[in-house]
């Protein structure tokens, strides 16, 4: 009996952190940036993001349209694209 008890006793806490070690592992990491948009984008800035999409008019300010290559936050110079750094930022970050 007493070994069992020992066993209980290593075993319930290791499981307990399996679960809850398990909730901090991202779910999404082997989706597609494309998958990720129309998930959770799209439903503003539109499928093809250019700022339309269903629930646009529910946004204030309007949202961006990605289309006309115009960024707002960036750390290039004018007339130059944002770096794969600059929207990974934005995206993981949000809005200053």
């Amino acid at each position: 009996v007493n070994n069992k008890w020992h066993q209980a006793f290593i075993l319930i806490p290791l499981f307990l952190l399996l679960i809850i070690f398990s909730a901090f592992v991202p779910v999404e990491k082997n989706k597609s940036g494309e998958t990720l948009y129309n998930l959770y984008c799209a439903s503003c800035h539109g499928v093809s993001g250019d700022g339309d999409g269903e629930l646009a008019y529910l946004v204030y300010p309007k949202p961006r349209d990605f289309t006309t290559g115009k960024y707002k936050i960036k750390s290039t110079l004018p007339g130059n694209p944002p770096t794969n750094q600059d929207l990974f930022n934005t995206i993981n970050k949000g809005m200053p």
